[in-house]
């Protein structure tokens, strides 16, 4: 049920959220993200139980303000049944997921979405036969940002163990400068460096760089420095307290 204020409405008994519609006609469920799904790499994953469906309306499904109902463009489909066979992705797309599916048993679904590209997979696989399993591809995931997960119309469905995820890479070394006494950049690695600068890809915490980083000399000792990041984080610096 959506408020006037345009977000899903749902109540909480004995720690199960309920669905549940204040008026007749056309009405949706769901929970809105605290952050929008908008670029990066992200991971959906629940556990599901179908009793009924409305056929071919999308059963579960990501959208964002701009509310689309069941055969709406604004709507992207993560779960769509249609006479038992099930299908993912937008309404122009619809890719099959060939899983043998059928009503009031748990199934367990997983979605690995890269945003920039647009790209996504989705395997489901049956709860209590792990043999009964589907994997899809496609390439039809929204360009715009997503805002909530949403749950269809004349829909009897149980859903656990929701999980929406951003995953984060792990950042990589880009360059290394090395710098003298006064922080100017040394074309090589020679007598007068006294700090070396690592870029990474990424902004990073220094909690994970703490200790993390080791530098030897030629004869495998341990030279001792200090750290410290740059003020954006992407960078970090080893103050040397040993001549090279």
């Amino acid at each position: 049920q959506l408020s006037n204020n345009g977000k899903p409405t749902y109540k909480i008994e004995n720690g199960v959220a309920h669905i549940y519609e204040e008026t007749s006609g056309w009405t949706y469920g769901g929970f809105v993200f605290d952050d929008a799904i908008s670029n990066s790499e992200y991971e959906i994953k629940f556990d599901f139980k179908i009793s009924k469906y409305y056929n071919n309306y999308g059963v579960v499904y990501l959208t964002d303000e701009v509310h689309g109902g069941g055969n709406q463009n604004e709507e992207f489909r993560l779960i769509n049944l249609k006479e038992g066979a099930m299908s993912v992705g937008s309404k122009a797309v619809n890719t099959a997921v060939n899983i043998a599916y059928a009503n009031d048993k748990w199934f367990h679904y997983s979605m690995q979405i890269d945003k920039d590209e647009k790209t996504y997979t989705v395997t489901v696989t049956e709860k209590d036969n792990p043999t009964n399993t589907a994997t899809a591809n496609a390439s039809d995931f929204p360009t715009k940002a997503i805002d909530r997960m949403m749950f269809g119309t004349a829909l009897d469905m149980q859903v656990d163990n929701i999980s929406v995820k951003k995953v984060i890479k792990s950042a990589k070394e880009s360059r290394v400068e090395y710098l003298d006494i006064e922080g100017n950049v040394m074309p090589s690695l020679n007598a007068s460096v006294a700090a070396i600068k690592i870029f990474f890809s990424d902004k990073m915490a220094k909690v994970t760089l703490n200790n993390a980083v080791t530098l030897k000399d030629s004869d495998d000792n341990a030279v001792t420095y200090t750290g410290e990041q740059s003020d954006d984080n992407t960078a970090y610096i080893l103050r040397l307290t040993d001549i090279l």
